[in-house]
């Protein structure tokens, strides 16, 4: 069941800008890499740099970028936040970027 476009864009927010930016993080990238991820159906456009000692997020977007993941902010939502999103994502660039993001980000409670 797809979320909302704006509660879904929120939550891609939250991840991209607060939780994967932590000093703990165990998302880095010696060379540095940008992924972008762009919200089709809402607000939504980041850039998040994933370097050595760990990731800056640009709300935004506008650098160049390794790569772009795009789609519906309930897709992306569910994917960035390791459910299995509902619909298609389309990722142009080097995929082994978002695949770094995925394989890294497991976002824990306890």
């Amino acid at each position: 069941m797809p979320f909302d476009p704006a509660f879904a864009a929120d939550g891609v927010d939250e991840l991209l800008t607060c939780f994967v930016t932590r000093s703990r993080t165990k998302l880095t990238s010696d060379p540095p890499r940008t992924l972008r991820v762009t919200a089709t159906d809402a607000d939504g456009d980041w850039d998040v740099g994933i370097g050595p000692t760990g990731v800056t997020t640009l709300a935004g977007g506008s650098g160049r970028a390794d790569a772009t993941v795009r789609g519906s902010a309930s897709d992306l939502y569910q994917a960035l936040w390791n459910r299995p999103p509902a619909g298609r994502l389309d990722v142009s660039g080097d995929r082994a970027v978002l695949d770094l993001f995925l394989d890294r980000v497991h976002v824990r409670w306890s």
